[in-house]
């Protein structure tokens, strides 16, 4: 009986792995800065705090290779109640105020509330793209602790 439960453990364990949403082949970040913000608002869909730590960072790279793990937790998961959202679309891609960064507007949807917010999405090590910053004021009302 105890190595049957103990196979159920581990294929459990495997399972939630294998369901959380990776970052893209090649590690932290996305290929293009549309690609960084539409996995970063995909995992914070999910609730994946550890994929959303894996594409929010600078251009020296992501939050997660930098800062305290449970620091960072911390930090996505209130990022991810302003996130909250039943539909998101990229709907303006354009270039930064300054360097290299792109500057995405996204619209949310949740619940029949309509918000716009700007991504700010930066180039990193390795040909890869994170998330630097969101307009957070213009989507308050999504977040219901």
């Amino acid at each position: 009986m105890g190595k049957i439960v103990a196979s159920v453990a581990a294929t459990a364990a495997i399972l939630l792995a294998a369901c959380r949403t990776a970052p893209a082949v090649g590690g932290a970040g996305a290929p293009s800065a549309t690609g960084a913000v539409q996995e970063f608002l995909a995992a914070a869909h999910a609730g994946d705090v550890r994929t959303m730590a894996s594409l929010f960072g600078t251009s020296s790279g992501p939050i997660s290779s930098r800062d305290d793990a449970n620091t960072v937790e911390k930090r996505m998961r209130a990022l991810q109640c302003y996130l909250t959202h039943d539909s998101a679309q990229v709907v303006d891609d354009r270039p930064g105020n300054s360097g290299p960064g792109r500057q995405l507007e996204v619209e949310l949807r949740q619940r029949g509330l309509v918000r716009r917010t700007t991504f700010t999405a930066v180039p990193g090590p390795h040909d890869r793209w994170y998330v630097e910053s969101f307009d957070i004021a213009k989507v308050t009302d999504l977040c219901h602790p």
